[in-house]
């Protein structure tokens, strides 16, 4: 930033929300942030792929709020995946424990899209599991250095990289229910 500012530049950061089905539908959502008049001269520039732009503050601030963001949904998809694992290992129908959650107050777009993936086992890349556990990482890091607890991205943090290391980096992060499904072949193994 300072050396853009130097040559006589002027600087924002944009980070989006969103991944690849959002982005060939112009429905992400931009987190800018920098200088107001800088803000104010970039937003027009985004509207072409972004449903929404959100103004975030001074620069640094999109990117924490891209991290926050990033924390509930890594968070969510994993334990979207173990909810629909203790649906399956109990015996219910996947499909009407799709249709129930996405009647009721927790239907999102993120179990819209991903229930139907868990469901049939289709791990085609939406949003990458190399990418998730990256993500969780930096979402740690900044939390570390912030002196932030957070113990639900822990856990998540732990089922990416454990999915990654069973060799599963280029599926779609909801396939981390196969570190759920070893972990509950574990815990069987165990018991006998």
């Amino acid at each position: 930033e300072a050396e853009i500012r130097a040559a006589g530049g002027r600087y924002a950061e944009a980070p989006v929300s969103g991944s690849r089905k959002p982005a060939e539908a112009a429905q992400l959502v931009a987190l800018l942030a920098g200088e107001p008049a800088t803000v104010a001269d970039v937003r027009p520039l985004l509207a072409p792929m972004c449903r929404e732009v959100v103004v975030c503050g001074a620069v640094g601030s999109g990117l924490l709020m891209k991290l926050a963001i990033n924390l509930f949904l890594t968070t969510c998809v994993a334990s979207l995946a173990e909810a629909t694992h203790f649906a399956a290992e109990n015996g219910l129908d996947l499909q009407q424990f799709g249709l129930a959650l996405n009647a009721g107050q927790l239907a999102s777009d993120m179990s819209r899209v991903k229930i139907p993936k868990l469901v049939a086992r289709d791990f085609s890349v939406q949003a990458a599991m190399a990418d998730a556990y990256n993500s969780c990482n930096l979402i740690a890091a900044a939390a570390r250095a912030a002196s932030i607890a957070s113990p639900m991205l822990d856990r998540a943090r732990e089922l990416y990289g454990e999915t990654l290391a069973l060799g599963h980096e280029r599926i779609d992060m909801s396939g981390v229910v196969q570190a759920i499904e070893g972990r509950t072949s574990a815990i069987r193994d165990e018991t006998g």
